[in-house]
């Protein structure tokens, strides 16, 4: 069964880009082995719009993070990630999705 998450991928994004307009990315690593690809990434902002399900806080974060993609036929079959959020001044939490 394949299933089709461009839709709810834009979505999410844009909520993200309402609550951290200033939210800029940095590709860290990128390692390539046969059809999986590794990319290690960090992302910081500061949230200032309500989004997300969160009010705005004001605070600035830091997100750093692991996506592995498979390919299959040049096309991504399978995506997950793996990231590392800090809010400033306060403790890190781990998210996970697959």
């Amino acid at each position: 069964m394949r299933r089709k998450t461009g839709g709810l991928a834009r979505a999410t994004h844009r909520d993200e880009r309402k609550a951290f307009p200033d939210m800029q990315f940095a590709v860290n690593h990128i390692v390539v082995e046969g059809d999986l690809v590794v990319v290690h990434w960090t992302a910081w902002g500061t949230n200032t719009q309500p989004g997300m399900g969160f009010p705005a806080t004001g605070k600035r974060a830091k997100v750093s993070g692991m996506t592995l993609f498979c390919f299959k036929a040049g096309k991504i079959s399978r995506g997950e990630l793996r990231a590392s959020i800090w809010l400033c001044g306060g403790c890190p939490c781990t998210i996970s999705t697959s």
